[in-house]
């Protein structure tokens, strides 16, 4: 039988009698009552010395046990063959008695020499018909009479080939009995002159019995008491080994244990923690492991920080805020409860950014982030979700508790003063309120019903919107409806009004004029609407196509007016995740566009967002291809902010990589984000893709991308986005002693 299949048939076995669960209902009771005292190891140690304990204890018994049997067995046979050597001195010293019969003298040389070995316990000499006694011997003994057994064996060994019968018979105390014949030989001849060796016979003839018994019990009880003492060497020897087994067993796991401090902080959450390397090497590799994982998990916090923390304010980013509102909305349905977002748009953050800078800005956005914290309750949170837009969950609030809420940040906002230098900017911002109950509702719409009370609430002059609940007559003054009529008003009266951002090359000097067209929503009283308050709505509505085609076709005939005063000059324009998938409408408005322009697709690049390209790939690139088809080129715009994956770049033929602001803004605070951006361009490159970078508001990130090898770079430090077109190439940059300078 293989190996296989003896363990095969034992768990077979095993699992046919539940030996397993026996075993376990059999400990299950002297287990409770260990522990119920106090004595069943908790501790590794205590396991290890108990382990130790059952198995020197096994052993010991096993030993004993072992010794004894064999021992009891030992001395059988030896007495069974000293039986055969005392058989030969027997049958001499009592053949005087057979020869003179019962000769006293005999007898007393006979128990003499006898009394020298106390292991024969009686000598008994019977005639040849076993019945006389011709001599006795016994040490205290009375020798067991003849039965008529024990005649029937004479009359067997008389005619048998084996001289003697061996039994092991019990008086007070064992005795091994032999019963044997005595023979002689004799020697006859009836040939008196003839030659004597060859008429010689020989005849054998017994001519009486020898019955004796060796003591057993002799032997047996100084075998037992030596192996007494034995034992009780041994199990001193053993409790030698468990005392010293403990320590070293203690002293061992010593570095072990020592770990048990370290893990709870860690447990706790804490990071800083540094083991100490001790002990034997499988203890030493596991410090190793676990300083190896702490600082793996303290890198990936910093990141996991870095990705969801926003980096100007330590907020909540807008990817982080989302997941938690979808959580909260979950919970919110499950437990039947209520909730609600606040959007919060400061009002004076583009004054200070245009006026003072973005470092300025940046303060501004540190102490209103600070302010607003601070009067929300320790289970709200708050994110920054745009350049100056806030947003708060304010949970388990009612609509009245959230309208409160609402009109504390107001008050707060409105005492806000924000002072650098010998400016004074006065606070205010634009609150949205958007309510959700068990209904469910996606993360994404309730966000974009907070922005459109926003955006209503700045239309209407109101410091507070509140998104109505679509039933009956409230339906109608819902602020989605009246955006939505708004932004169809925009497209066909043309109050929507196009900025232009300037994106600069980096490494070549001499490029094409590079331009991004941006979007915003001509309000009352001159103001300008950013997209983040009324796309959603579009979205929402259906009307983002229409708004891209409007952009489309007034970018095109601004780039014909500027292509026509002989400038080299490329628009970068944004289009939606809707237009792009309705990608024969964007096939047609574009080719008409440019037919009616006369203008090269070359100088045209459409820019689409990682998500929307990656969300159907195959799509994307089939759209891509398309549209390619008229010579107009891609981008792939805030590249790093979602899927942030470069595997599927070398299946979309884009042309540009613009990098998410977030890597610029959070680059120079940490090697990080570098590694990662030089990694973007460095693939980007070896795929023939050009990098854009964004958020550039520095001179010192400036210096970086250079260094770095990014293609473009666009930000605030650069060019602010203009609605008037510069008559030459606001930026230009020059190499000199191996830096760039803005002269400009």
């Amino acid at each position: 039988m293989s190996f296989d299949a003896l363990r095969a048939a034992v768990a077979a076995f095993v699992a046919r009698y539940r030996l397993r669960e026996r075993a376990r209902a059999a400990w299950r009771v002297p287990r409770e009552w260990l522990r119920s005292r106090g004595w069943a190891p908790q501790t590794l140690v205590g396991r290890l010395l108990m382990l130790l304990m059952v198995g020197v204890i096994a052993i010991y018994m096993i030993a004993i046990t072992g010794l004894w049997w064999t021992g009891g067995n030992i001395i059988t046979d030896s007495l069974r063959k000293q039986a055969v050597q005392w058989l030969a001195e027997l049958d001499h010293y009592g053949t005087p008695l057979y020869v003179r019969r019962t000769n006293a003298e005999d007898m007393q040389v006979l128990i003499a020499r006898l009394r020298k070995f106390p292991e024969i316990g009686y000598v008994r000499y019977y005639d040849a018909n076993g019945v006389r006694v011709l001599g006795e011997y016994s040490r205290g003994v009375e020798p067991p009479a003849l039965t008529a057994a024990d005649r029937r064996r004479i009359e067997e060994l008389a005619t048998s080939e084996k001289p003697y019968r061996l039994s092991e018979e019990a008086t007070d105390r064992p005795y091994l009995r032999v019963l044997a014949p005595v023979r002689v030989r004799a020697y006859a001849s009836d040939n008196l002159f003839g030659d004597v060796n060859s008429a010689r016979r020989e005849s054998v003839r017994v001519i009486g019995y020898l019955d004796f018994g060796l003591d057993v019990g002799y032997h047996r009880t100084d075998f037992r008491r030596s192996l007494i003492f034995g034992s009780l060497a041994i199990a001193l020897i053993f409790a030698a080994v468990l005392f010293m087994g403990r320590k070293v067993i203690k002293r061992a796991l010593a570095p072990l244990v020592a770990l048990q401090e370290p893990l709870a902080r860690v447990a706790r959450g804490e990071r800083e923690i540094t083991v100490g390397k001790g002990g034997d090497r499988e203890i030493a590799a596991i410090t190793d492991a676990l300083n190896t994982l702490l600082t793996a998990l303290r890198q990936r916090e910093q990141a996991l920080q870095r990705a969801e923390r926003d980096g100007v304010t330590g907020l909540a980013n807008r990817a982080y805020f989302m997941r938690q509102l979808d959580r909260e909305r979950a919970r919110v349905a499950r437990d039947n409860g209520c909730s609600a977002v606040v959007v919060i748009v400061l009002d004076q953050h583009n004054n200070v950014r245009d006026e003072l800078g973005a470092v300025a800005a940046d303060r501004l956005l540190a102490q209103a982030a600070a302010l607003l914290r601070a009067h929300l309750r320790e289970d709200d949170m708050l994110a920054r979700l745009g350049v100056n837009q806030f947003a708060a969950l304010v949970r388990n609030v009612s609509r009245e508790g959230a309208v409160k809420v609402a009109r504390a940040i107001a008050r707060v906002t409105d005492e806000f003063n924000f002072s650098e230098g010998e400016h004074n900017y006065a606070g205010g911002a634009v609150i949205g309120v958007a309510m959700f109950d068990s209904e469910r509702v996606a993360a994404e719409t309730l966000l974009v019903q907070a922005e459109g009370a926003a955006a209503q609430a700045r239309m209407r002059a109101a410091g507070i919107g509140v998104h109505e609940t679509e039933d009956g007559v409230e339906v109608r003054r819902s602020p989605a409806a009246g955006w939505a009529a708004h932004i169809r008003e925009a497209i066909q009266d043309n109050r929507f009004q196009l900025l232009y951002q300037p994106i600069v090359p980096l490494q070549h000097a001499g490029q094409i004029e590079s331009y991004e067209v941006l979007l915003r929503l001509g309000a009352s009283g001159g103001d300008l609407i950013a997209p983040a308050a009324f796309l959603p709505i579009a979205n929402r509505s259906g009307l983002l196509v229409d708004v891209d085609c409007w952009v489309i076709r007034e970018s095109l005939a601004a780039l014909a007016a500027l292509r026509g005063s002989g400038r080299e000059v490329q628009f970068f324009i944004n289009i939606s995740g809707q237009t792009f998938e309705d990608g024969e409408r964007l096939l047609n408005v574009v080719g008409d566009e440019l037919n009616r322009h006369k203008l090269p697709g070359s100088a045209v690049v459409f820019e689409i967002t990682e998500q929307v390209a990656v969300r159907q790939l195959d799509r994307a690139r089939d759209v891509v291809e398309a549209v390619q088809g008229l010579q107009c080129r891609f981008a792939l715009d805030d590249f790093g902010s979602g899927f942030s994956s470069l595997s599927y770049l070398k299946h979309l033929p884009v042309s540009f990589i613009k990098m998410s602001g977030t890597f610029m803004e959070q680059m120079t605070a940490g090697a990080a984000d570098e590694v990662v951006v030089r990694s973007i361009i460095d693939i980007a490159r070896a795929l023939g893709k050009q990098t854009i970078a964004e958020s550039v508001e520095n001179r010192h990130g400036l210096r970086l991308l250079t260094t770095l090898g990014a293609d473009f770079a666009q930000g605030y430090y650069l060019g602010r986005p203009s609605a008037q077109l510069p008559n030459r190439p606001p930026v230009a940059l020059t190499l000199l002693g191996g830096r760039y300078s803005n002269p400009a």
